[in-house]
């Protein structure tokens, strides 16, 4: 039997993915090779397209990668990852136009925004993010809380701007 993965034989497209999935962090090269090979294979597998846009990334073929990811915008998968990629290649104000619900998406929105110098509407969305959030966060009034508690807000590095830091304060001293 053959000992390098270049050289075996794989009966079944599960094991492709398998060994693309495994080398993938090692030698991306190699993973964009298997993937392009599953690609080849069925012409249909949309996730394999995707993960191939992804292993290209890593290589730094990001306008190959681009155009894989705009023809699956409908996956919220490669809508993450083109997102991902156009903020990268500094192209933030086509990652506004992307649709998607995940919390890597609204991130990125926001990251775009800011790339932009929209910074009010930064802070606007990650505000509107948190609220829609809110129910899955559990009521600090209801809490137990002690008689004296002692928060700190500090603007450290380069991330956030002073707004940020400042509606932080001003949010914690209206909840207080």
């Amino acid at each position: 039997p053959p000992t390098t993965c270049c050289q075996m034989r794989f009966d079944e497209k599960v094991s492709w993915r398998d060994a693309a999935n495994r080398v993938g962090a090692k030698s991306p090269r190699l993973a964009v090779a298997l993937w392009r090979k599953i690609c080849a294979s069925d012409i249909q597998d949309e996730e394999a397209r995707v993960k191939l846009a992804l292993a290209l990334i890593k290589i730094n073929h990001e306008k190959e990668a681009e155009q894989i990811l705009n023809q699956f915008k409908h996956r919220e998968d490669a809508c993450i990852a083109l997102s991902g990629l156009l903020l990268k290649i500094n192209e933030p104000e086509q990652c506004l136009d992307l649709d998607g619900t995940s919390i890597e998406m609204k991130y990125n929105r926001q990251t775009a925004l800011r790339q932009l110098g929209r910074y009010d509407e930064a802070i606007e969305l990650a505000w509107r993010n948190i609220n829609n959030a809110r129910p899955e966060i559990p009521k600090i009034k209801t809490m137990i809380l002690p008689e004296k508690v002692t928060i700190v807000c500090v603007k450290w590095g380069k991330k956030y701007d002073a707004a940020y830091v400042n509606r932080l304060y001003f949010s914690l001293q209206r909840f207080f």
